[in-house]
């Protein structure tokens, strides 16, 4: 009955994500570049809706909306970011540095997870702040 439950739990965060990121990687008309990100790990995609990071500082609020356990490590020029293993249903929260012009590589690393699908990527752009001022 337990892991009935934990299946349910699983798939009502994955009708919430989809409500809020309803597409893997970055396709569709894509939002303003921002500073704070959401990122759902599903069986076999990482969701992450038509967003774009602002160059600095990102929080990225990773969340395990799949069944089984799901990692996500980050990689840019600035540097790697990795979350723990997280269960069904954990989130965890990464500050990375973007910089303007770069993508943001999102993979998980659990075996057999990348080859099934589990990459996207994040364009990073200027902050709509550093535009203005070079206009």
């Amino acid at each position: 009955m337990r892991q009935l439950l934990n299946v349910i739990g699983a798939l009502l965060c994955c009708a919430v994500l989809a409500g809020c990121a309803a597409t893997s990687g970055t396709g569709g008309e894509l939002q303003e570049p921002s500073s704070e990100l959401s990122v759902g790990l599903t069986e076999w995609s990482i969701e992450t809706g038509p967003v774009q990071a602002v160059e600095g500082t990102v929080v990225i609020t990773v969340t395990n909306a799949g069944a089984t356990r799901h990692d996500l490590i980050v990689i840019g020029e600035g540097g790697k970011w990795a979350t723990p293993v997280l269960p069904p249903g954990g989130e965890h929260q990464l500050s990375v540095s973007a910089r303007a012009g770069e993508e943001l590589k999102l993979i998980c690393t659990l075996t057999g997870h990348h080859d099934q699908g589990m990459s996207t990527t994040i364009p990073v752009r200027e902050s709509v702040q550093t535009s203005r001022n070079n206009s």
